[in-house]
C-alpha cells in the first residue's frame, strides 16, 4: 500500500521480466508487453496516493529520455 514501493517496483518489474525472458531464451519485448498489460489491468487497484505520485514519476521519466535523445541528435548534427 506504500506509494514509493509501488512505483519503484512499477519501474523494475518490466527489467526484471526482460531479463528472466532472456535468461530462458525466449523473447525478452513480448514478456515485457505481457507485464505491460497485466499492471495495466490491475491499476485500478491502486490507491490516489499512488497514482498521484506514478503520474510525477512517469513524467520527469519522459522529459528525461527526451532530452537524452534531442541531446544525441544535437551531437550527430
Amino acid at each position: 500500500r506504500e506509494a514509493l514501493l509501488q512505483n519503484t517496483l512499477s519501474l523494475l518489474i518490466p527489467f526484471v521480466a526482460y531479463a528472466v525472458a532472456e535468461q530462458v531464451h525466449a523473447s525478452g519485448v513480448l514478456a515485457v508487453v505481457v507485464v505491460a498489460l497485466c499492471l495495466g489491468h490491475r491499476a485500478w487497484q491502486v490507491d490516489f496516493a499512488t497514482r498521484l505520485q506514478e503520474d510525477a514519476v512517469w513524467k520527469m521519466v519522459a522529459f528525461v529520455l527526451e532530452s537524452a535523445v534531442f541531446a544525441l541528435i544535437g551531437l550527430q548534427l
